[in-house]
């Protein structure tokens, strides 16, 4: 049986799959506002979603609570405050009654830090290989801009900082820093491997369904997983229905109808959170006969 960690918020409690642990489905299922989100595990260590959507160094077996702010529908009628953009903010955790009443006084803010690998990019590939850099940071400063602004401080480069977390297994996942230029080079390279494996697959697709006259298709195991990960949706995880391409990083997104209700509350691009995704995206026409052909396939 695969190891689980175990998230809860208040009276709810559920058991996850490190690899399901994202800030879009936990802020779905607990019905939190992504942007306040983060996780505080038992022993009071912080995790913040990277901008790939992963918390780091989830340690499965272990139970984590599920902080931030709750949706408009999960709150009263009364107005919510809009978030900051990218900001995680920390709100008061519960705190038992000492037996005594009146107004509580205000807490001193909290302070943490957390290891960074700074990181090359040779050839296209990707190595953290110029040490660790330890960051303190408050509440009020937890969030991606400011960490990539004391990262850039700490280094001495005029250049931009990205901070990346989406290129490592689940079990070594940790935050890598990486320079503007250096991030380009990694992503392009990655398009053009993720473009070519795309096309060779709906071209192998292709001449399968020329040369068979039955309903069946019989693929390789490369090729259903190829199919699997290309049609299956980032936002509700089953086969697409209408898919949608995202420019920004020339990905098959996910649903029509996901992606709308995903707009509706974010501008960010579900996979890479380019803040132009809407003017970005479009639907993807004349493939609902090939996904409804493999749908039992990519399901399985």
């Amino acid at each position: 049986m695969e190891d689980k960690a175990t998230l809860w918020r208040g009276p709810r409690v559920l058991q996850m799959r490190e690899v399901d642990i994202t800030l879009d489905n936990i802020a779905r299922i607990f019905r939190v506002i992504p942007a306040s989100l983060y996780l505080v595990s038992e022993t009071g260590v912080v995790l913040v979603p990277s901008v790939t959507g992963f918390f780091g160094e989830v340690v499965v077996q272990d139970r984590y609570e599920v902080c931030g702010d709750e949706t408009p529908a999960a709150t009263a009628s009364l107005p919510v405050p809009q978030p900051q953009p990218n900001l995680f903010r920390f709100g008061a955790r519960p705190v038992a009654s000492a037996g005594r009443s009146g107004p509580a006084t205000a807490q001193a803010g909290r302070s943490f830090s957390r290891s960074i690998s700074i990181g090359t990019v040779d050839g296209g590939i990707l190595r953290a290989d110029r040490g660790t850099l330890y960051v303190e940071f408050t509440e009020r400063e937890a969030n991606l801009a400011t960490i990539a602004q004391k990262v850039k401080t700490d280094l001495g480069t005029d250049e931009e900082i990205v901070l990346c977390l989406g290129f490592w297994k689940q079990n070594a996942r940790r935050i890598v820093a990486l320079t503007h230029s250096s991030y380009n080079e990694l992503m392009q390279r990655k398009r053009r491997r993720t473009g070519t494996a795309i096309r060779q697959s709906l071209r192998e697709l292709g001449e399968y369904a020329r040369a068979n006259k039955i309903n069946t298709v019989a693929l390789t195991d490369d090729q259903v997983t190829t199919v699997r990960a290309t049609f299956r949706c980032l936002i509700c995880q089953d086969v697409m229905d209408n898919p949608v391409v995202a420019q920004c990083c020339r990905s098959v997104i996910g649903c029509r109808v996901c992606v709308d209700q995903w707009t509706a509350t974010t501008p960010h691009c579900p996979k890479c959170r380019d803040v132009d995704f809407i003017n970005r995206s479009f639907a993807l026409t004349g493939m609902g006969d090939i996904i409804d052909a493999l749908r039992d396939t990519i399901r399985n």
